[in-house]
């Protein structure tokens, strides 16, 4: 038959080839959950939104917001 599959360099073959698996199931599952935004957490605002914050804060006029916006949108000049 398949004499020297399981004894020999075969077996440690195979015992290799398990644990790299298992590992790197183990890896892909911890690499997935910490990349991204945590649960419960928002994605970084865009550009609109962090103009609307400074506007709401009066860091800005509404001309200057106003404007900005525009350009953002791509409406205008």
């Amino acid at each position: 038959m398949m004499d020297g599959w399981n004894d020999g360099w075969a077996g440690a073959l195979w015992m290799v080839l398990a644990w790299g698996a298992i590992l790197a199931v183990v890896f892909v599952l911890v690499r997935s959950m910490t990349n991204g935004p945590a649960r419960g957490e928002h994605p970084s605002p865009g550009p609109l939104e962090i103009l609307d914050e400074r506007f709401a804060r009066g860091e800005i006029s509404a001309e200057e917001y106003a404007e900005r916006r525009r350009v953002l949108k791509g409406t205008g000049p």
